[in-house]
Parts: C-alpha cells; structure tokens; sequence
C-alpha cells in the first residue's frame, strides 16, 4: 500500500540506518555508531564524510575521521514538519518501496508519499468520509469502466453508504455506550439527543469503515440481518439480546410482508387521505 501524508508540510528524507560505520582504508581505521530510533541519519550510503562532521541530525554522532560511510540500512525514513504549527509526521519506508516525492518538496495532507495504491483506512483517518467516498466510487468505477461497462455512480453510493455508516466511540460522554464500540450513526444521534434534553456530556464517535458483509451483519435490524448470512447465529444474539426490530428499512418490510418505507409508505404520509379529481368534483356537486 502507499503511504500518505497525514499533514501539510515540508518533506525530509532520511536513511532508516541503525548502524553507521566509517571505513578509512588507508590508515586502516573502521569505527561503527549506534543510532537511536529518534534520531535521523543525515548522511548517504558511500559518501565521504570529514572528522568532526555530524553524521546524524542532532549532532549527537561525529565522525572521528576521515572516510567513507558504510549505512546498515533497513529502509528510508520520510518526516513531513508544518513549520507554521509545529506539527510532524515520521514514516518508515521498507526497502523496494519506491519514493515519489522529493526532498524538501510541500506536501499537502492525503498526498502519496510512495509509490502503490492508497489504503481506504488512511484515507478515512487522514481526509475524511467524503473523500473516502470518492475515491472508492472512482477505483470501483475504473475496474467496471475496463470491461467496457457504463454504471451511474449512485449506486455505487448506494453500498458506500452502507459500508460508512458505522462509527467508533472515542469518548462516551455520560451516554450508553462503551469506549471503542462500534455503533450506528442512527443510534448515535439518538443517544446524542437524549443526553443533551438531559443537559449531559454527549459522546464522541469518529468514522470506521466495515466489510460489506459485517454492515450487512451489523445492521439495526435483525431481521434483515438474519436474511443474508449466519442465519442461526444473528437469530440466536437476537433472542438472548432481547432485540426489537424497528422495522425501519425496506428489506425487513418486504419479509414480513409490510408496507416498505417509501413513497406513501413513509410514516409521515401514513394518516393522509388521497382524495381523487373525481371524487372531490363529485363531493362538490353534491
């Protein structure tokens, strides 16, 4: 997978080398240095280097003579800093990954920094649900359009939906749920709702992205749930739970043989009476 910037900033790239060793075949003098994790190597593999000269970018490791610079390395390092907040990210590239940015080169946050297809979870974490969204509705639209097939990207958006709808609980607040749960946006804003009419701490969730069989498995209602996979399973949690189907959407509607939740299905429409041109010129004349 690519790495991404998570910030705006200016990039350095560095060596990740645990060992240097300088080499001075002429005097026969070989001397090695320990690095420490948080500290970043400033000099090149094969570059020769003067005695006194720094080898790392604090300073704390001199070279105490002259010669050539042997790195035992196992990768690169890329460290992107935002000058204006102060801010810094330090990434480890292993070796064969190629590197697609410059030193010294302004980055902005969700840039690649190497080369390979993004990961859709640091794309969520980095930039948000919206461009998640579009960028998957983009690569699935690539794979389709490749064989010659034209879809409209709603529906596309259609399961996106589904597969984002989930979010993770980072701070409870004084609601229901637990830290790192994974919950619904529907049953989130509720329980935000019914914390605050109590003048409490509403909890704080951030965005996940699920398999589209969990969120299918996952879904509020456990009818619909039972429906596609593990049948036994959902059935079983359902029963011990105690869980009521809210008979929300269209799947569990169409099961039990309901009206489904559109057109004049919808609840808000569910007490108005149609009333016919011709009936109503009929009451009229009457």
């Amino acid at each position: 997978k690519a790495i991404i910037s998570e910030i705006d900033g200016i990039v350095r790239i560095y060596e990740d080398a645990k060992e240097i060793t300088v080499i001075n075949p002429k005097e026969n003098k070989t001397q090695t240095y320990k690095v420490s994790d948080n500290t970043f190597v400033i000099v090149k593999n094969g570059s020769l280097v003067k005695a006194g000269q720094s080898l790392v970018d604090d300073g704390s490791i001199k070279a105490e003579f002259d010669g050539m610079v042997r790195l035992k390395s196992e990768g690169s390092r890329i460290v992107v800093f935002n000058k204006e907040t102060g801010q810094q990210r330090d990434y480890k590239v292993p070796k064969g990954k190629f590197i697609i940015v410059k030193d010294n080169a302004t980055v902005k946050a969700g840039d690649p920094l190497t080369d390979g297809s993004p990961n859709p979870h640091d794309i969520l974490k980095v930039m948000g649900v919206e461009e998640l969204a579009a960028f998957l509705v983009k690569e699935a639209q690539i794979v389709y359009r490749l064989q010659g097939v034209e879809i409209n990207d709603k529906h596309f958006e259609v399961i996106i939906r589904q597969i984002l709808k989930k979010v993770k609980i980072v701070d409870p607040g004084d609601g229901r749920f637990l830290l790192n749960e994974i919950v619904d946006k529907a049953d989130l804003e509720e329980e935000i709702q019914k914390v605050l009419s109590e003048g409490g701490r509403p909890p704080k969730a951030e965005p996940v992205l699920v398999g589209i069989t969990k969120a299918s498995l996952t879904t509020r209602s456990w009818i619909s749930a039972a429906s596609f996979q593990e049948t036994t399973r959902v059935l079983a949690d359902a029963a011990v739970e105690g869980k009521v189907d809210p008979l929300k959407g269209l799947k569990e509607n169409v099961i039990i043989g309901g009206l489904i939740p559109a057109g004049t299905g919808i609840e808000e429409y569910a007490e108005v009476d149609v009333v016919l041109e011709e009936e109503k010129i009929t009451t009229e004349e009457n």
